[in-house]
């Protein structure tokens, strides 16, 4: 994919917007309104994830209270898979990240705090993946203790992998990250290499896994090591 790509999709996106909301004189106020009026769960999930790449910081409250409405429909013991908004609120909370404001990563603090639900926190800790000014390593390290829901550990890894926490920390990446090389289940297993994959003095340790008796491990392996060897 050329680079330019994602630019000329948000591009094309936010033109659509314009026309339909002529009356908006922003790219923000089009965008808040299609995010109240849009059809559907996915009209407005879209809508809610440019809220947060176009910074629209005065959408944060409407984000805020689009996300408790839809928290509070969850029952308890509720699981992803039988929530109908789960990937509406997975946008929300992501459109919140990317806005990246002191509010809002409160906001997705406290969220990762207080839900009951291992689904919900896991969406947390992706949303804040996306915080650049803001994101910290450490909200995401109790997540890796073996007692974690495995959704939270993989949520937790994508973090870490995407804050780059192995090649800024190092010491404290193999530490955190590498007794996840042993983990019972491939995927964590998967995502332990690609956390780790960020600094070339953990090579050995992903080689470790080359003869993994899941493919999607030996996968994650192979890729680690081509990039580290590019």
């Amino acid at each position: 994919m050329c680079k330019d790509q994602p630019n000329q999709a948000i591009n094309q996106y936010l033109d659509e917007v314009r026309q339909r909301h002529p009356h908006r004189r922003t790219d923000c106020g089009a965008l808040l309104s299609e995010f109240v009026s849009a059809q559907g769960t996915f009209g407005q999930g879209q809508a809610a994830l440019h809220l947060g790449i176009t910074k629209c910081h005065r959408a944060r409250g409407r984000l805020e209270a689009a996300a408790n409405q839809y928290l509070n429909l969850l029952s308890p013991g509720m699981a992803r898979e039988d929530f109908p908004q789960e990937g509406l609120l997975s946008n929300i909370l992501v459109g919140l990240g990317i806005l990246d404001s002191a509010p809002s990563h409160r906001f997705l603090c406290r969220l990762l705090s207080e839900s009951e639900h291992p689904f919900v926190r896991a969406e947390v800790l992706e949303a804040l993946s996306f915080e650049h000014e803001h994101g910290d390593f450490r909200i995401a390290l109790p997540y890796l203790a073996p007692e974690a829901d495995v959704q939270e550990t993989l949520s937790a890894l994508y973090m870490l992998e995407f804050l780059g926490y192995a090649g800024r920390r190092p010491k404290a990446a193999r530490e955190h990250i590498s007794p996840l090389l042993s983990h019972e289940n491939p995927n964590v297993r998967s995502f332990a290499v690609s956390a780790l994959a960020q600094n070339r003095s953990n090579r050995a340790l992903i080689l470790s896994l080359e003869n993994d008796p899941y493919l999607s491990v030996r996968a994650a392996v192979l890729e680690a090591i081509w990039k580290m060897d590019r």
